[in-house]
């Protein structure tokens, strides 16, 4: 939500600047731990500093360390842990790291990091995580040596032979590592390969959970003229499209949408359909999602397959709004191959369906939908759209259950620069409570 993002925000100002005010010797220690990431005893940290010996050829001893700790734990800038073990901060992790990296220190540390704490390994050389926090720790490797493919060999070990409930996706953890805070200036200096897939893990995310990535979105059209692969550069075009349609940057996404290769009209038709949509044109949009679903049948090989990205939605928004004859059918249709498929917009799918079966005359309906009621926890347009089903089913006793949530969907929507959402929300409120502006 707004106020805690306020609130990591505050607090990571707060280290920053406590962080910046330390002597160089003290950073040194902090960008250590800092690329060691996990929690470690402190007798670790002594052989690390002997090993490196980048903080001077004198020899440490637990004496001289722990006062440099316990001022450090005093600032936040370690968190103690039991067994008078430390870990770094993470709101600070990244910050100390990239630091590392620009002052030439990182090399030097994670190769030690390597030699002092090595990962267990099977006998086929699959490595062996013992903690998720190794797994990120091994990924930062990689990350800030710019090696894509030792990155994907983690997630692959972990996710096949550590008894993790979940996978691990790469992708959830570009934002948690790279947008925490996002760095334009490193930013600069990683490979586009590694660029383009930081950038597909991080947007996606900021959509889903409304967490700002403004300068992550400042940087997609750099992203886009310097990628070497023609099928990302499709796709980092599909996430600028994306992000201009839901913040509302209307007049940006023609001019993208205009300047396409001819080629790509058809692959594209979508994003004009969901610009058409926007601009309450229903029948241009559903002539060009039509265009763009045959392509789509077309490429897969199959006959009943729907849009995974955003847009899709707005297709079943167009259909409903024109409501000519067989569009209800139609969209019916298309939202049971979308609910049914593994996505994050499911469930979502699933409350559309629900409101088309009830316009369709099958009025049991109307009590499932009703308890549809949006949740913090459920992502952003699953919000909207719980809203708009639970408002259009019942305009008149819905006041109390959607107002709270939407002030604060409106406030959220509107820190992260979905100007789109942020209006929606508005609407429904305004709606709800035509006295309140």
């Amino acid at each position: 939500m707004t106020d805690n993002y306020l609130k990591i925000e505050r607090t990571r100002q707060k280290l920053v600047d406590s962080y910046n005010s330390l002597p160089e010797l003290d950073r040194v220690i902090v960008q250590l731990i800092s690329v060691i990431y996990r929690p470690v005893n402190r007798t670790i940290i002594l052989d690390l500093l002997n090993e490196t010996e980048l903080c001077g050829d004198k020899r440490w001893i637990a004496l001289t360390l722990k006062p440099y700790l316990d001022r450090f734990i005093v600032n936040d800038l370690l968190i103690p842990n039991r067994q008078s073990s430390v870990q770094i901060q993470p709101l600070i992790a990244e910050i100390a790291t990239r630091e590392a990296v620009v002052d030439g220190r990182f090399a030097v540390m994670s190769k030690a990091v390597e030699i002092l704490l090595p990962l267990a390994e099977y006998s086929n050389g699959v490595r062996n995580f013992s903690h998720y926090s190794e797994l990120i720790r091994e990924v930062r490797f990689g990350l800030y040596d710019n090696d894509l493919k030792f990155i994907r060999k983690q997630i692959e070990d972990y996710n096949r032979y550590n008894r993790a409930s979940e996978s691990i996706l790469l992708e959830e953890l570009w934002y948690q590592l790279c947008n925490n805070p996002f760095d334009p200036d490193w930013f600069v200096t990683v490979i586009p390969d590694l660029a383009d897939e930081i950038l597909s893990g991080i947007l996606p995310h900021s959509i889903e959970q409304l967490a700002p990535a403004e300068e992550a979105f400042a940087a997609l059209p750099a992203a886009i003229e310097n990628t070497t692969q023609p099928m990302m550069r499709e796709k980092l075009h599909m996430l600028l499209l994306e992000q201009l349609m839901l913040r509302g940057k209307l007049i940006q996404a023609k001019e993208v949408l205009d300047r396409l290769p001819a080629n790509w009209r058809d692959r594209f038709a979508h994003f004009w359909g969901w610009w058409y949509f926007l601009h309450g044109d229903d029948r241009s949009a559903i002539l060009d999602y039509e265009t763009a679903l045959r392509n789509l049948k077309k490429g897969s090989g199959k006959r009943k397959v729907y849009f995974s990205s955003t847009s899709g939605l707005f297709f079943i928004l167009a259909l409903l709004r024109r409501s000519e004859h067989k569009d209800l059918s139609t969209a019916l249709e298309h939202v049971k191959v979308a609910s049914q498929a593994k996505s994050w917009l499911s469930s979502t799918y699933s409350i559309l369906e629900y409101t088309i079966e009830l316009q369709m005359g099958k009025l049991d309906r109307r009590d499932l939908i009703l308890r549809y009621t949006p949740l913090p926890t459920h992502n952003s347009l699953e919000v909207i759209i719980r809203a708009l089903c639970i408002h259009w089913v019942d305009k008149n006793n819905t006041h109390k259950q959607l107002a709270h949530i939407l002030e604060k969907f409106y406030s959220q929507t509107s820190a992260a620069g979905y100007k789109w959402l942020t209006m929606e929300s508005a609407g429904i409120l305004s709606r709800l409570d035509p006295s309140d502006k």
